[in-house]
């Protein structure tokens, strides 16, 4: 029985190995076919452009999206996005003040939080209700920061930047005591009869 299994083991060895390369000579002459192109568009770079370029110039919607390879169509978006035409060089840009008006979001403690990069960082926290503080400005340049405090009463004081931390979520206790002013003390608000005591 051994020896009847044997001769079908050896051609279902070397079937596989043997039997589904082809024609030995057809396909070495179309490996080195395969071969020379290759090394030919890699000797050329100028070739390979253009090919990138005439496949990049066929947008019709539909014409030949199924032959891309997801990084040609990534370099045709590409292609496509720089024969756009630019920005008006000529209009002119958003200002300061508009730039933290559309950067404006609400913060702690009802204040805002705005911020603008341009050439600098400038961060302004703006409170509606605070009795002392009108807003804070950090303008922060070449990775030096400068923090002020405007008061409601109309005055400025500058505060150390490592005093105060994030400004956008600081709250307003710790700017007073890094500016150096006392902290408005509540009157304790007056006990209905009969309510718990505050602990």
């Amino acid at each position: 029985m051994i020896s009847e299994i044997r001769p079908y083991f050896v051609v279902f060895l070397f079937l596989p190995i043997f039997g589904c390369g082809g024609d030995a000579d057809t396909s070495g002459a179309e490996n080195s076919n395969r071969q020379r192109s290759v090394n030919s568009s890699v000797s050329s770079p100028s070739a390979a452009n253009n090919s990138i370029d005439s496949q990049s110039t066929n947008t019709e919607p539909g014409a030949n999206s199924n032959a891309l390879t997801p990084i040609e169509r990534m370099r045709q978006r590409r292609a496509e996005g720089l024969r756009e035409s630019p920005a008006d060089p000529n209009q002119p840009l958003p200002t300061l003040e508009e730039t933290l008006a559309r950067s404006s979001r609400p913060a702690p403690e009802n204040s805002e939080f705005s911020v603008a990069l341009t050439d600098i960082l400038f961060e302004r926290r703006t409170f509606r209700d605070h009795p002392v503080i009108a807003k804070v400005e950090k303008v922060t340049r070449s990775g030096k920061s400068t923090v002020t405090l405007f008061a409601k009463d109309g005055r400025q004081i500058v505060i150390p930047d490592d005093a105060i931390g994030s400004l956008s979520t600081v709250s307003t206790q710790v700017i007073l005591r890094a500016a150096g002013i006392q902290v408005p003390v509540r009157p304790p608000a007056e006990r209905k009869p009969g309510s718990p005591p505050d602990n």
